[in-house]
């Protein structure tokens, strides 16, 4: 019989998305994104799809999934999901006083989705008893911590998405 991978529950937090027709350096921004992440406590980072599609033209479609996770004590962990989307992207150099730079040429979404996992390694999913205790645990001793961290993960949403913004605002040539 094979055996069934234990899945956690998800509490949805928020999501946000950024999209910007622009020229910048796709590459730095990937940095800071990730940079970004780790100065916050996720340390377990996963680029989990890559896929760079060639288009008629000399442009290229660009798609980037990662997943990044903090944990916030044995029962809960946060998880960050981000997408990249480039479309008809293509390199570009620009003259900027006496150096010239490479930089991305496009139309550049990132949509950001934030989880809380309960219970993230099936510590409680055992047996009958210890399931019976997490369900009450879940919706009456930590109901309202959960909230708590629901509002903690949609100010990391909101700082990384201003950071974004920033960052597209700085560097758009």
């Amino acid at each position: 019989m094979a055996e069934v991978k234990y899945k956690p529950r998800l509490v949805e937090s928020k999501s946000l998305k950024v999209r910007r027709k622009s020229v910048t350096a796709l590459k730095e921004l990937y940095k800071e994104l990730k940079k970004w992440l780790e100065d916050h406590g996720y340390d377990d980072f996963r680029e989990i799809e890559y896929a760079e599609r060639n288009q008629v033209g000399g442009t290229k479609n660009l798609e980037i999934h990662w997943q990044a996770f903090k944990v916030i004590n044995d029962y809960v962990k946060f998880r960050f999901s981000v997408s990249f989307l480039a479309l008809e992207m293509k390199t570009v150099e620009l003259q900027r006083g006496d150096q010239k730079l490479k930089l991305d040429k496009g139309d550049f979404e990132i949509r950001l989705y934030t989880h809380i996992m309960l219970d993230p390694d099936g510590k409680y999913e055992k047996n009958a008893l210890t399931r019976m205790f997490k369900k009450f645990y879940e919706e009456v001793v930590i109901r309202a911590r959960i909230e708590n961290y629901k509002n903690d993960m949609e100010v990391e949403l909101e700082e990384i998405g201003d950071h974004i913004k920033k960052y597209f605002e700085i560097f758009t040539f």
